[in-house]
């Protein structure tokens, strides 16, 4: 099982991690050995995949082991005659391959051109010309943002 769950990380650089939870919020399984017994009941997107029974995708974050932004996958398992959720697996992957559409872009539409992606709540995700803005606001944000960010940083 262990094996299954390695092999998306090999074939696909930019997989950093795939863990099996169960439905109280426990890595059960994980390629990353220090990721076992980890308690990610409280991310959102882990809760929303559980509740909602559907596949689910965060927000660019940074983990508390990485000092890159990362977004992760969430697909429920589910029980198949009362589709009870048994767990979800979860993927996490680097903003790599968006950063590098994001390079594509220089100088597509003129001389000098750049390319900047933003979250939904304004925050960089990727500046070609800066790439040290990542993860800063571009734009004022609104009062109930910041417990938001805070608690995506856990």
């Amino acid at each position: 099982m262990l094996e299954s769950l390695s092999a998306p990380a090999a074939a696909e650089q930019d997989v950093e991690s795939v863990a099996l939870i169960d439905n109280s919020g426990l890595v059960i399984m994980s390629n990353r050995a220090d990721d076992v017994g980890s308690d990610v009941h409280l991310s959102d997107d882990v809760r929303q995949a559980m509740v909602n029974r559907r596949p689910a995708i965060s927000s660019v974050s940074v983990s508390s082991d990485s000092s890159h932004p990362a977004i992760y996958h969430v697909v429920p398992v589910l029980e198949d005659a009362s589709r009870l959720v048994l767990g979800v697996v979860r993927s996490r992957s680097s903003v790599a391959a968006i950063d590098h559409v994001v390079e594509l872009a220089e100088d597509r539409t003129g001389a000098g051109a750049m390319g900047t992606r933003l979250d939904q709540t304004g925050l960089v995700l990727v500046d070609s010309l800066k790439p040290d803005w990542v993860l800063r606001p571009a734009v004022a944000l609104s009062p109930d943002v910041s417990p938001q960010l805070g608690a995506r940083r856990a």
